[in-house]
């Protein structure tokens, strides 16, 4: 069982990335936030194995954050999601120590994938509908 703390604060998005993971066998939410007061105390407390974090968060530098986080917990995933593909989000972000990029927009096609590449084998994706033989 994989567990995964979100950051956005966006909540129309979070709600709907956090049912999307929830429907994934395997996978347990272990914290959702939008707020950045404390945010590295929750993820501490809640030792996730993967971190969402939104690009865009208000009062944050997302990169920072996940420097510290990186820092703080080396063997902590770390997935940048953005409205917007800007290239420089992606080389911050690795340079930050984020572990993956995910476009917003086409999350509901590419997280089964993602996870699938963040953690061969070690989940069950979400499953198909009788009809998507």
């Amino acid at each position: 069982m994989k567990s995964v703390f979100l950051i956005d604060d966006h909540k129309a998005f979070r709600n709907g990335l956090r049912m999307m993971l929830e429907a994934i066998t395997g996978i347990r939410i272990a914290g959702v936030t939008s707020s950045h007061s404390d945010l590295v105390q929750a993820v501490s407390a809640t030792c996730p194995d993967i971190v969402f974090i939104d690009v865009h968060l208000q009062k944050m530098n997302c990169f920072a954050l996940t420097s510290e986080l990186h820092q703080l917990f080396p063997g902590m995933l770390i997935v940048l999601m953005s409205m917007f593909s800007e290239p420089g989000y992606q080389v911050d972000g690795k340079l930050a120590g984020a572990s993956a990029f995910i476009f917003k927009p086409s999350v509901g096609d590419s997280l089964d994938d993602l996870l699938n590449e963040l953690f061969p084998g070690e989940f069950n994706p979400r499953a198909k509908f009788i009809s998507e033989n």
